[in-house]
């Protein structure tokens, strides 16, 4: 049988967390030494008749606690409290302390018993729980801003669409001498500026319609870079370090062109004295997922394009809201705050991810990681077709929007085609049956009320065989393909846009022999 003596230093010896006893001075007197050890690398005669303090990493620490818990008349806490310690190699590591007030048989307080736990895992734990909550919360953010902004662009397009339309009939209504021309001119202008900006949102929202081609990545950077040169000011100099293998991207190079000319921007306002811009590329191969805010990149070959500066950096807080539209840290009217968010837009559309690095002083680089694509380099060119020729045959328009109805309508027949309108899919459907003669085309909204026009197309297509179909949108990419328009083969065309275009688009459709329907 053990006596107390024996007894409580076995206690102390088979302990797993680390106990100590102190004195109201906070000095150790009694320690478990195994778990001394293994927590914090001493031997007790290295600690015993020391001040405990010497654990503390931080001496602030030391003082603040002290106060709060070691001192005449403290009580006992309810629950350990969290400090950080340094072992005696120097590491600096979280611990969770358990005090206890221990008295002698007079009921005097003579010091404490503290039960003390390595916490570092539960901390890493719990930073990572918080990181990726935070995640969450960005993500459904960005989501609902995405949404929102993607809404915001479908009643813009609405309306460009019909400010385009009816300035360009103004246009071939007037002499070329007159003295209306200036004054169309700038209201064209101006619709192209809000064109840009609508594209922007849309771009942010995942929702422009891009034409993707394999290319080398160097080669755009090397061509953006004379653009580049025109754009960025004097005092900057920017230089390019590629990687030698140049791998092939499947990409739109005006998207690629846009993230070069937005993050330039970016780091040309940040260097406003001038400084150092670096395009630089490089590969990397991930062996497993990984997550950059919402945008999750399956393991895989990436190549890295990197747009560093050496300008002031940026502070935590302005990195947290850094890709939501709208925010800037421009004075009014010195910037959109589109530019990073449209960026954010384009890497998520592309199925990349984006990384920011920032120091206050030091500069800042943005990380953008595109997939690495097999296959051959898709070099055909696009060139701006010749305009449309006049048409004879029979187009059917469904559209909500009476403005644009009517404009496209009017735009049809002064080229000489038969047309036919609805204002939704059910009314489309009662008329065409009721419609004795041919259907060419038709050309239908996508989100319409009481019918999509997805749904509208197939059935009317089961009246008229030979019909070919054309959706037209305001609305996202996303939305468009919630309500069926997604097959490969389908004519899309985004709003806003003009009457040439859509002519074009129409006759291409028409002399078509292998043009989808529905």
């Amino acid at each position: 049988m053990l006596d107390n003596q024996e007894l409580l230093a076995t206690f102390f010896e088979g302990a797993r967390d680390l106990i100590i006893f102190i004195d109201n001075e906070r000095v150790i007197h009694q320690v478990s030494s195994k778990s001394l050890h293994q927590l914090m690398g001493y031997k007790p005669e290295e600690v015993i008749g020391q001040s405990v303090g010497l654990f503390y990493a931080f001496d602030e620490d030391f003082v603040r606690l002290g106060e709060k818990y070691y001192h005449p008349g403290a009580k006992t806490p309810d629950e350990p409290y969290e400090c950080r310690y340094k072992r005696k190699n120097g590491d600096i590591f979280w611990v969770e302390i358990l005090p206890s007030v221990v008295h002698d048989r007079a009921g005097r307080a003579v010091g404490w018993m503290s039960i003390i736990r390595d916490a570092t895992q539960r901390k890493k734990s719990e930073e990572e729980s918080k990181k990726l909550q935070s995640q969450f919360y960005q993500s459904q953010k960005m989501d609902a801003l995405g949404r929102l902004t993607g809404g915001v662009a479908h009643d813009f397009n609405n309306l460009l669409t019909a400010m385009i339309g009816h300035v360009e009939l103004v246009r071939m209504k007037v002499q070329s001498d007159s003295p209306l021309i200036p004054h169309i001119d700038e209201i064209s202008r101006a619709a192209d500026r809000a064109s840009k900006l609508t594209r922007q949102l849309l771009t942010f929202s995942r929702s422009q319609v891009v034409i993707p081609r394999v290319l080398h990545l160097n080669m755009i950077i090397e061509e953006s870079r004379k653009l580049l040169s025109r754009l960025i000011q004097e005092n900057i100099e920017v230089k390019t370090k590629l990687n030698s293998s140049g791998p092939r991207v499947r990409v739109d190079v005006g998207q690629v062109e846009q993230i070069l000319v937005n993050l330039a921007i970016n780091a040309q306002d940040a260097m406003l004295s001038g400084g150092e811009l670096m395009i630089a590329t490089r590969e990397v191969e991930l062996n497993t997922a990984r997550r950059f805010m919402e945008m999750e990149m399956a393991p895989g070959r990436y190549v890295v394009l990197s747009v560093s500066d050496t300008g002031t950096g940026m502070p935590r807080e302005v990195l947290e809201h850094l890709f939501e539209p709208f925010f800037t840290t421009k004075e009014p009217g010195k910037g959109t705050g589109l530019g990073l968010a449209t960026v954010y837009g384009i890497v998520k559309q592309m199925a990349g991810g984006i990384e920011v690095e920032s120091t206050v002083g030091k500069g800042s680089t943005f990380s953008i990681y595109f997939p690495i694509v097999e296959g051959h380099t898709d070099t055909e060119e696009f060139r701006i077709p010749p305009a449309p020729e006049p048409g004879n045959e029979t187009v059917f328009l469904v559209e909500d929007d009476p403005a644009i109805r009517n404009l496209n309508q009017q735009i049809l027949q002064s080229k000489g085609y038969r047309v036919l309108t609805a204002s939704n899919g059910i009314e489309a459907i009662e008329k065409a049956k009721g419609h004795t003669g041919k259907i060419d085309l038709l050309v239908i909204d996508v989100v319409m009320p009481k019918m999509d026009g997805y749904q509208a197309a197939l059935k009317m297509c089961q009246i008229f065989s030979d019909m070919r179909v054309l959706y037209v949108s305001g609305y996202t990419k996303d939305v468009t393909m919630e309500h069926g328009v997604q097959g490969t083969g389908l004519n899309f065309m985004q709003k806003p846009f003009t009457p040439d275009q859509l002519l074009h688009r129409i006759r291409e459709i028409l002399d078509s022999k292998s043009a989808a329907r529905a």
